[in-house]
């Protein structure tokens, strides 16, 4: 999420990516780990949103840090609530906004988001991700198959993509 943010902001357009991933804030751990708030607070109304905004110079990308302080048992609920949306309609200047959730498959905050979402990505580690859990949690969810742009691979192993140069599958 974070580099193709980057790379679009990079462009020109008023890109904001937000860290949805409330029980594991990597993004956030590696983007703005000495940041006190975040889309926690943000969501439950105890700070405003443009306050805890960060920008990355080089490429313009305005990044919203997610802060974990606590274990928070019910992520999907908040990803779901009045709050998160009033952020996500406040964020309309932006030409784009990405949002890094946790994984799909055992977590169902992705689900509890997508009526919010215009369109989704799916990000897929190369070599380590099976391909059967991928395509059967996409076509097992309408909803999540309706708003599916692509898939992306992490981690390419370059030396072994030549093998499969020529195959149009």
């Amino acid at each position: 999420a974070k580099n193709l943010a980057t790379l679009v902001a990079s462009q020109g357009p008023r890109v904001l990516l937000i860290d949805g991933d409330i029980r594991n804030s990597d993004l956030t751990r590696g983007c703005a780990k000495d940041t006190e708030t975040g889309l926690v607070e943000i969501v439950t109304g105890d700070v405003d949103w443009a306050s805890v905004l960060r920008v990355e110079e080089e490429s313009g990308l305005f990044f919203l840090p997610t802060v974990i302080k606590h274990q928070v048992s019910h992520t999907s609920d908040i990803l779901s609530s009045p709050g998160m949306r009033r952020l996500l309609e406040g964020a309309k200047d932006f030409d784009y906004i990405f949002i890094d959730l946790p994984p799909m498959g055992p977590v169902v905050d992705v689900r509890a988001i997508l009526p919010l979402l215009d369109a989704m990505l799916l990000v897929v580690e190369w070599g380590k991700t099976n391909r059967s859990i991928v395509a059967n949690t996409i076509l097992e969810d309408p909803r999540l198959h309706q708003k599916m742009l692509g898939v992306i691979l992490n981690k390419v192993d370059k030396d072994r993509l030549k093998m499969y140069e020529g195959y149009n599958t």
